[in-house]
């Protein structure tokens, strides 16, 4: 089975790490700058999303839990201090005092060494436990060349704890991209009832000032009683559909305060009076969008949530090749060079030796004869693995439809924008025309009202496109896993 290793990569992390620093940095200057001039653009919001939001925070906390995770997993090839003292006094006789110390380094590939001392003395010691009155020093190490060769406990930890600490990058990713799509989609809500208000605004004060001609018009005999009641009422239609913009525009207000916190994980509300980025420009389309739309299947692959299971698979891997193990032979080789005291090579037993005379060998050997134990793990773990690989591909699937789906909206709904600026620049005109009538006496206010009333219409319709559009764009950007794209 190939190595699921080599599906990390630190690639993965630095693009997180550059991103959130991008965000928290650059587009932060841009915010306070638009402060000043009472302007929030998209790149000022993610600005201060990815700098104070609690959620984005904890994207900064990654990599202190990475060398921590990790560091826990080195702590199983730490150096072992062992010591132990065992001391009998009785009937005024010292039966025994006998002290035993060891250190013990492991190391890779199921070796680990030792250096150890031992002192006993007594008149009740047991005879294979006597030792030089100066006590025994030994050096040596303990292996194990079959099961646990290429794979063991320690060796398992360590790696689960590298490919855990990527996973755990991008799973904080797929968290803060879904906490800048529904910031994208409230701030283009918010910035839509900014346009909205500003739209009725201005059909508020147009109306005003014609009721305000009409009414002078009245009292010099050139219009009827009736058009002043009509124009009247236009302007009560106006404030009441104002009134409730205004309504709409503050409760998009307080959604949007949700995203801006301070440095003191403080909720910071956005003034009422702090302007939207101009709606004219936009790049409908999304051009840094679309220059990826040729490598859809690739994208796929590489979304953060596919990443999620290339981690899990790669986890599952370093279980399945320590069940593996679990198929040899139990095979232990200890081995230790002995001598009096710290003197292990020349002390008399050894002098002239080309191999040491003192030492103390031994082995331990266990086998299951019919390995059933191991056999049904490992089928199970293969099993676990070719289940989140289909789980996987099944979600690879899910993401390049999502594209296909996505880029398709975004398509039709730029088309759509651009389709209606057209119309609303038709009824601009026939307003205007209808206008010019009324002012030479070939129209009726009536009709004035009626063609104006439409030109809103269309204007509130213009708004409402564009924010759809501006929601595809970001729902794409979102299915790409890279946000990040709607600010190029």
């Amino acid at each position: 089975m190939p190595q699921m290793h080599k599906f990390i990569s630190g690639g993965f992390l630095l693009k997180i790490s550059l991103m959130l620093f991008l965000i928290a940095t650059g587009f932060l200057s841009e915010l306070r700058g638009q402060e000043v001039e009472g302007i929030l653009t998209p790149k000022g919001m993610f600005g201060a999303v990815g700098k104070f939001h609690p959620i984005a925070r904890q994207a900064f906390l990654i990599d202190a839990q990475q060398r921590a995770n990790i560091l826990a997993a080195k702590g199983a090839f730490d150096p072992v201090l062992y010591s132990d003292y065992d001391y009998k006094q009785f009937d005024a006789k010292q039966y025994y005092s006998i002290w035993q110390t060891e250190l013990e380094l492991p190391s890779w590939y199921g070796l680990a060494f030792k250096a150890g001392y031992s002192f006993a003395e007594g008149d009740f010691i047991n005879p294979e436990e006597k030792l030089p009155p100066t006590g025994l020093g030994a050096l040596g190490f303990s292996w194990t060349p079959l099961q646990g060769f290429f794979m063991d406990d320690r060796r398992a930890g360590l790696a689960q704890a590298k490919i855990f600490a990527q996973s755990t990058a991008a799973q904080q990713q797929v968290m803060f991209n879904d906490l800048l799509l529904e910031s994208w989609g409230t701030y283009w809500d918010w910035a839509g009832a900014k346009y909205q208000v500003e739209v009725l605004e201005n059909a508020l004060r147009v109306g005003r000032d014609r009721f305000q001609l009409v009414r002078t018009s009245f009292q010099q005999g050139d219009v009827a009683a009736i058009d002043t009641l009509e124009a009247l009422i236009q302007v009560q239609n106006r404030e009441l559909e104002l009134n409730d913009a205004m309504l709409q525009l503050q409760k998009a207000n307080f959604l949007l305060s949700n995203f801006f916190w301070n440095s003191d994980t403080e909720p910071v509300g956005i003034p009422l009076a702090i302007e939207a980025v101009d709606r004219n420009g936009l790049d409908l389309a999304g051009s840094s969008l679309q220059k990826m739309r040729a490598d859809i299947n690739n994208i796929a692959r590489q979304h953060p949530m596919v990443q999620i299971y290339n981690y899990k698979l790669a986890d599952l891997e370093v279980t399945r090749r320590l069940k593996a193990e679990k198929l040899k032979p139990n095979l232990r080789v200890n081995y230790n060079l002995l001598g009096t005291s710290f003197d292990l090579i020349n002390n008399n037993d050894n002098q002239g030796a080309v191999i040491p005379q003192n030492y103390k060998w031994g082995a331990n050997f266990s086998y299951p004869l019919f390995v059933r134990d191991a056999r049904g793990q490992l089928r199970l773990q293969e099993l676990k693995i070719q289940e989140t690989d289909l789980n996987r591909n099944l979600k690879i699937t899910e993401i390049s439809n999502k594209l296909l789906a996505s880029y398709a909206e975004l398509d039709i709904t730029s088309n759509q924008v651009r389709l209606y600026a057209q119309i609303l620049n038709n009824y601009r005109r026939l307003f205007e025309a209808e206008t010019l009538k009324f002012q030479l006496g070939d129209s009726s206010l009536f009709l004035v009202n009626s063609r104006e009333n439409r030109l809103i219409e269309a204007e509130l319709k213009a708004i409402e496109l564009l924010i759809k559009n501006r929601i595809a764009a970001s729902e794409l950007a979102w299915a790409i896993g890279d946000m990040s794209l709607l600010l190029d």
